[in-house]
């Protein structure tokens, strides 16, 4: 396979554009952890750009239409220089200022992205991001591996068929569940809790999907989700007594 970056050059809606870049990246991992899931992979094909990101545990993409495109392949953004686009890039418009009018041009070589504001609402700002060179002796994994891996991923979880039962409830540490609320409100739109195999599948609008793990009850211990069902009935007797009795 090639390990080369193919030429791309795409013209995009720039709020569309950094909204999705800055929704797709609240899934991706923490450089700390994990440097090589730090960033968002984007997909130029035929259908759109897709974006997507994940640290393990989540995964969120999103797709747009460009309004012009030449070429097709793959680029990452890692997690420094989504900050970065993001400063530059993500603007509010001016009063009279209509979205079709912020187009920005992404440019993507072998070794540079270079994004640039082709609209009349701004000063015309351009961002070069430099493509990392592999480290001497180290495998650069080539952009074909890393779609059909990514593509294989998100595959498996969306046609996992076995059921989720979620009779007894399930557990989700509440970064997973703020990171989505986060998108929802960058997106604008409604957020949807989809149960499907071992995953929350959370679709916003026509353009994003994220996937979430959860933990059901335990099986084999019979063990509640809750991290303590005395703290929970308690609450319901409660809440009992003061529909029953008000503050007497």
């Amino acid at each position: 396979m090639s390990t080369t970056y193919p030429d791309i050059e795409l013209t995009v809606y720039g709020t569309e554009f950094t909204r999705l870049l800055e929704a797709t990246s609240l899934f991706h991992a923490n450089p700390r952890d994990d440097d090589r899931n730090a960033v968002v992979r984007c997909f130029a094909r035929h259908d759109g750009l897709t974006l997507t990101a994940t640290n393990g545990t989540a995964l969120g993409a999103g797709i747009l239409t460009p309004h012009g495109q030449e070429g097709a392949g793959l680029f990452a953004i890692t997690a420094a220089q989504v900050k970065a686009v993001l400063a530059v890039f993500k603007r509010r418009l001016p009063k009279d200022a209509t979205a079709d009018e912020y187009l920005l041009s992404i440019q993507v070589s072998e070794d540079q992205i270079r994004i640039v504001d082709r609209s009349d609402l701004f000063d015309h700002d351009e961002l070069t991001l430099t493509i990392p060179p592999p480290e001497d002796g180290a495998y650069r994994e080539a952009p074909d591996e890393q779609a059909m891996r990514i593509a294989a991923m998100l595959r498996r979880i969306l046609h996992d068929q076995a059921p989720l039962d979620l009779a007894d409830g399930c557990t989700m540490p509440h970064d997973r569940l703020t990171r989505l609320a986060k998108a929802a409100r960058i997106l604008g739109g409604d957020l949807a809790l989809r149960p499907q195999g071992s995953v929350i599948v959370s679709p916003i609008g026509d353009t994003f999907v994220a996937v979430t793990v959860v933990q059901e009850v335990d099986r084999e211990t019979h063990r509640a989700p809750f991290r303590d069902e005395v703290n929970v009935r308690e609450w319901m007797r409660r809440v009992d007594d003061i529909a029953a009795s008000g503050v007497l």
